[in-house]
């Protein structure tokens, strides 16, 4: 058989204009991996760990700017691309290339530059920024990418169809989430003014509750919800059901037993407020969701109809007075006409 190699449990080498180029390292005193070679391209300097197997060192390495830089692979099936000063040393751990980066972890992987992967599983990339950029757990997605992050038009992000997906910002004092049957919104809890903003147009700004040059639409914080211009709901009349007349005289006399005060929230006590609480006005009227909330739609439409028994007790009140009017002016009549006959029998 014609072959080019060795038939010892020797290396084999090729080098160009007399340095290496590419060694090719038997790994047979390891019965259980009698099978595999490491193969080391690129500079001279570049080396795999004795005892290791499996692992590939495609090529870079070497000087750059007047310093040496060495390419490594230190544990089994690890794999190094290129670059400089990149080390491979977690099992089956790859560096595709790049700079100073390190894939530690097992099944870990490290690019860009100064990439650390330090956490099994998991997949770093670091920008060109001259700073480490290390994992913090096991099977982390990792990037640092001071330019922002872009997919392409008509890209879609799919999570999987599960509870535990967050999205946090500012480690973890801000955030998105999801949890039975909702999505949330969470920012910091350390002040009462903490809370969220809507803008339309503008850009980013770090100034508290700046729309940097656009508008802001609706501001909601623990003192409570500003908008920007009319409040609306929705009133459609499709929208309903379960239509009930109302007692309105009812509602006026409930409306004239309830606690009316004085009050400032908790979380922000330099401010008065005037109106009931909803313990008192769920029990006087049993609507809305619980005792803990009042609707707006809900104390409106109590105002309104109060306003109606209102309107029905004056005009009640108008028709008993114009009723006793008339009948004053009948006995006054009479009264006259009894008068009238009494003088002229007198003449």
């Amino acid at each position: 058989m014609n072959f080019l190699g060795t038939t010892d449990n020797q290396p084999l080498e090729f080098k160009v204009n007399g340095r290496r180029a590419l060694r090719l390292e038997p790994t047979t005193n390891d019965v259980s991996h009698s099978n595999t070679v490491n193969v080391i391209g690129g500079s001279p300097m570049n080396f795999v760990t004795p005892g290791v197997y499996g692992a590939t060192i495609a090529g870079g390495g070497g000087e750059y700017g007047g310093t040496s830089y060495t390419n490594r692979v230190t544990a089994g099936f690890g794999t190094v691309g290129g670059g400089l000063g990149n080390t491979s040393s977690g099992l089956s751990a790859t560096v595709p290339g790049g700079n100073f980066n390190t894939a530690a972890g097992d099944y870990s992987f490290a690019a860009g530059n100064r990439a650390y992967a330090n956490h099994q599983g998991s997949f770093v990339w670091a920008d060109s920024q001259s700073a480490d950029f290390t994992s913090t757990t096991n099977d982390q997605f990792a990037v640092r990418a001071s330019g922002g992050v872009q997919f392409a038009t008509n890209t879609s992000l799919f999570c999987g169809q599960q509870m535990r997906q967050m999205l946090n910002l500012w480690g973890t004092k801000y955030g998105i989430g999801v949890q039975g049957l909702t999505t949330y919104f969470r920012t910091d809890d350390t002040d009462a003014n903490n809370g969220f903003s809507w803008y339309k147009g503008g850009v980013h700004s770090d100034t508290y509750a700046d729309p940097g040059g656009g508008t802001e639409l609706m501001h909601l914080t623990g003192k409570g919800l500003w908008v920007n211009t009319t409040f609306v709901s929705t009133s459609d009349r499709n929208a309903k059901q379960d239509f009930a007349a109302v007692d309105c005289r009812s509602v006026l006399d409930k409306v004239a037993q309830l606690p009316i005060q004085t009050w400032a929230y908790k979380a922000d006590p330099k401010t008065k407020h005037l109106g009931p609480v909803a313990q008192d006005f769920h029990s006087a009227f049993g609507i809305g969701t619980d005792d803990k909330h009042i609707a707006t739609v809900d104390e409106s439409g109590v105002a309104l109809a109060a306003i109606q028994g209102l309107n029905q007790k004056l005009e009640e009140t108008l028709q008993e007075k114009e009723t006793e009017i008339t009948e004053l002016k009948q006995r006054l009549e009479k009264m006259e006409q009894m008068m009238n006959q009494k003088n002229g029998g007198a003449k």
